[in-house]
């Protein structure tokens, strides 16, 4: 069985009204909330030097795909991570994502805005792994209330329903892909 690449879901979703379908597929369950006419690409590749024991760790990184929705009053960053393999550490990446994004607004001396970070899980093996850091160590009790517990919200392309998604192409695409996992 060959799956779809994540490169291909990468390119589709740079269209702004597939993008727009997906996050209301999947955040509004299906509601038209996100207007595509304003989305615009959000440039997060960000390289970073880091001082640690003495040796200087440069880090380059960039999240799939993030737009930034302005509407009105209404200013938020989304962004979708593409994963096709289950990852254990999938909260450690989008804390780290939604991290860089604040950085690259700082530096732009941007107003801070809501940093919304989504994985889109398009993999072939059930995802066994949680969607919590909590969910990947043993967080003492008695810290649990204080625990900055990062989130990475988890949508399994398979779960979407095609009844929430408006736009043809990414119905086509979705089940598609969902015919290709199941057979």
């Amino acid at each position: 069985m060959k799956l779809l690449p994540n490169a291909s879901f990468k390119d589709l979703l740079r269209i702004d009204n597939i993008f727009a379908d997906v996050i209301n597929a999947t955040i509004f369950h299906g509601h038209r909330i996100i207007d595509p006419t304003y989305l615009s690409y959000f440039d997060t590749e960000l390289t970073q030097n880091i001082q640690y024991n003495d040796k200087t760790l440069s880090i380059i990184r960039k999240s799939n795909l993030m737009k930034r929705y302005s509407y009105y009053d209404r200013n938020i960053l989304f962004g979708i991570e593409i994963q096709s393999v289950p990852d254990k550490n999938m909260p450690i990446r989008i804390a780290g994502y939604t991290y860089l994004s604040y950085i690259i607004l700082n530096k732009n001396k941007e107003k801070k805005i809501p940093v919304i970070m989504i994985v889109l899980y398009v993999g072939e093996r059930e995802w066994k792994y949680g969607n919590k850091l909590s969910d990947s160590m043993k967080v003492p009790e008695s810290l649990e209330k204080v625990f900055n517990d990062f989130k990475a919200p988890i949508y399994d392309i398979r779960e979407i329903e095609s009844e929430e998604l408006r736009d043809l192409v990414t119905k086509i695409y979705k089940d598609l892909q969902v015919y290709l996992l199941n057979n």
